[in-house]
């Protein structure tokens, strides 16, 4: 965990739901991550917030998609 906080500190990373735990997003953030957990459907308490994890879960499936196909493309 402190090599992958050493090469994303000062940096925002987007993370799996099994990831919104309080105790890992607290130990990132002692490191200088910005820890951001796309949030379970039962957990987002307006429609801003939903329109906001929408976003997020786009976008990460984008990069999902492009390191998958670097990943196949050689």
């Amino acid at each position: 965990m402190e090599e992958f906080a050493e090469m994303v500190r000062g940096k925002t990373v987007i993370a799996d739901k099994e990831y919104v735990g309080e105790k890992f997003a607290g130990e990132m953030e002692v490191r200088g991550v910005k820890f951001t957990a796309i949030k379970r459907k039962n957990m987002i308490k307006s429609e801003g917030e939903a329109k906001y994890y929408r976003g997020l879960s786009k976008l990460r499936r984008r990069i999902e998609t492009f390191f998958q196909f670097w990943k196949t493309s050689d």
